[in-house]
């Protein structure tokens, strides 16, 4: 059916009509028809522009404009006009808006039924980004499907997304923007940790790099991939998850749907099958996600096209960096690519990005208990964002003696992520000797396992007994 839709969308703020600021307009999408917002306190006067050109999926033209209509809640005005109405005279028009709410539409035709204008107005609750279809369903037989002639994507309200202690990064070149902690450090260097800058095959890595806090495993690490061959293929099976499998993500060209397919025996004894992506699972941009290789989910994929991925990876082996959150920030910078979700659920989204996520670490010594009698002394500090830590002990030269090993933070079960908590830890060179009287180095350390690095030191001075 070649049928022709225009709808005209008036988005005025009355009160907002008396500064007679610009109004805001946004690009055609290959997705919707139109898109056309004019956020609130940025409408214009009648006079000024409130027509457009845009050009529909047929290549027809149309003119789009905006009025001025109720001042709160926002009330739209819907228009167009059916140049197929002669297809279309055993039936009526609808409009589903959107907000779960639906209406029937007016529609107006010339004196032989080849044009019919349609209208319908509607006043939204609150403002969020709206996308309405305009529906034509026979009157008879009742159990004719509706047939969908339009879409048109409205966004009432503040469009600016901003969250306190979070900051945004555009990588333009590979077209894609991501949300962080403010505080972060974004590293392009490379670094034996996690799946940064693993090489795929039949792929291009592009970039890799990690955006961290003041530890690199407080992060995640990110690898862009280039795949002409509009597939990548992931290799999980033998390595440290029991559970691994190989498998491939690629787009067929034919159906348009992203497809996964087995390239070893999954685990359970099931056979090998080639299905439909899990395409549930998006980001606050409209991007999919798809589970990768790693064990415990540590790394998933995101397509920004047929041909370009992303791979996002937690850098904290043990898991508490969840890398999902931080991908769920991901938006493509070409609005065609894919529909985002409202201003509202973005904010939402980098709020939970931003309330699971560790400050950056930090860790005194409590320097009133480096003063101690012969034994195994007891020192105490506190530590913020770490649920365990590493205390060293070495001579006045800095040579390392002995280690406490993996020392919990706040062992009474009160840990929690935004606060100082308590720690102590009693040193021992070993099972039943005591720590000589002298003087000693003491370093407190955000990874246990690293003899060099130290958030903290000073020096403990262990007396003889008198």
């Amino acid at each position: 059916m070649n049928s022709f839709i225009g709808f005209l969308i008036g988005i005025i703020h009355s009160i907002a009509a008396a500064f007679g600021a610009p109004a805001t307009q946004m690009s055609p999408s290959d997705l919707v028809n139109q898109y056309v917002f004019l956020p609130h306190g940025t409408a214009t006067n009648t006079q000024q522009a409130v027509s457009q050109t845009a050009k529909s999926q047929d290549n027809s033209i149309s003119q789009f404009s905006a009025m001025p209509m109720a001042s709160q809640p926002l009330t739209i005005m819907f228009s167009g006009s059916d140049s197929d109405a002669s297809e279309h005279l055993q039936g009526n028009y609808y409009i589903e808006f959107g907000d779960g709410k639906s209406d029937a539409a007016q529609d107006s035709c010339n004196s032989d039924n080849t044009v019919c204008t349609i209208s319908a107005s509607h006043t939204y609750a609150s403002p969020n980004t709206y996308t309405a279809s305009l529906f034509w369903a026979k009157v008879w037989p009742s159990n004719f499907i509706p047939e969908k002639i339009a879409d048109v994507q409205i966004t009432i309200g503040s469009t600016t997304v901003s969250v306190p202690g979070m900051s945004k990064y555009t990588d333009s070149n590979f077209g894609f923007s991501f949300w962080y902690p403010s505080g972060w450090t974004i590293d392009m260097a490379q670094h034996d940790i996690g799946s940064m800058g693993k090489t795929l095959e039949d792929c291009t890595l592009n970039k890799t790099f990690s955006v961290h806090g003041s530890a690199l495993s407080n992060g995640v690490s990110i690898n862009e991939y280039y795949c002409p061959n509009r597939s990548i293929t992931l290799r999980g099976a033998g390595g440290a998850n029991p559970v691994g499998m190989d498998f491939k993500y690629y787009f067929d060209t034919d159906t348009h749907t992203w497809m996964e397919t087995d390239l070893s025996d999954p685990p359970n004894g099931s056979p090998r099958t080639t299905r439909a992506a899990d395409v549930s699972n998006n980001t606050m941009g409209g991007l999919h996600i798809f589970p990768g290789e790693a064990r415990f989910g540590a790394n998933e994929i995101i397509p920004l096209s047929a041909k370009n991925f992303l791979m996002i990876s937690t850098n904290d082996v043990g898991g508490y960096i969840q890398e999902g959150l931080f991908a769920k920030t991901i938006l493509a910078t070409d609005p065609s690519v894919a529909t985002p979700v409202s201003t509202q659920q973005q904010i939402a989204a980098i709020e939970a990005e931003k309330s699971a996520y560790r400050p950056d670490e930090s860790i005194t010594i409590d320097k009133s208990s480096l003063m101690a009698s012969p034994g195994k002394p007891i020192i105490r500090g506190t530590a913020k964002g770490l649920q365990a830590i590493g205390i060293r002990v070495a001579d006045m030269h800095g040579d390392y003696i002995f280690g406490s090993g993996r020392v919990a933070v706040d062992a009474m079960g009160n840990w929690q992520v935004q606060i100082e908590n308590d720690w102590q830890a009693e040193l021992s060179p070993g099972s039943g000797t005591q720590l000589p009287p002298g003087q000693y180095i003491v370093y407190a350390a955000t990874d246990v396992n690293d003899t060099q690095a130290a958030a903290d030191s000073g020096v403990l001075n262990v007396s003889p007994k008198i």
